[in-house]
């Protein structure tokens, strides 16, 4: 076992990197992401570099997975409708959002909408 793996998906394409850990050896390779069943992905992706690396998938120390795929959907806000449920007497702290302002010291400072509403505050 002589190869490290490493995966991350991503909303369109999830990127694998190989890395033989005496000869320093490394391996890139890209597949397009699969939204339906991430996994999909994931395993098209590294059977592809063990074949590309001429290597068998037994032969892999450590595999390593990440995911970009809830960042992007909190930046790009295009995931589902959210809820929150908090401590009573709490409802309102993600919507205060002290000292999280474009410019510290500017009161009238806009803010990006919450990803919450107050009404899904519950």
């Amino acid at each position: 076992m002589r190869w490290q793996v490493a995966v991350d998906t991503g909303g369109t394409f999830t990127d694998i990197v190989a890395v033989h850990t005496t000869r320093r050896e490394r391996i890139q390779h890209k597949v397009h992401s699969t939204p339906d069943d991430p996994s999909e992905a994931v395993v098209h992706g590294v059977l592809e570099i063990a074949r590309r690396g001429n290597f068998a998938t037994t032969e892999i120390a450590l595999l390593l997975h990440g995911s970009t795929v809830a960042t992007n959907t909190v930046l790009t806000r295009t995931g589902a409708s959210l809820a929150l449920v908090a401590t009573r007497g709490f409802r309102d702290v993600l919507l205060i959002r002290r000292q999280n302002r474009p410019e510290l010291y500017n009161l009238r400072a806009r803010r990006p909408p919450s990803l919450v509403p107050r009404s899904h505050i519950l």
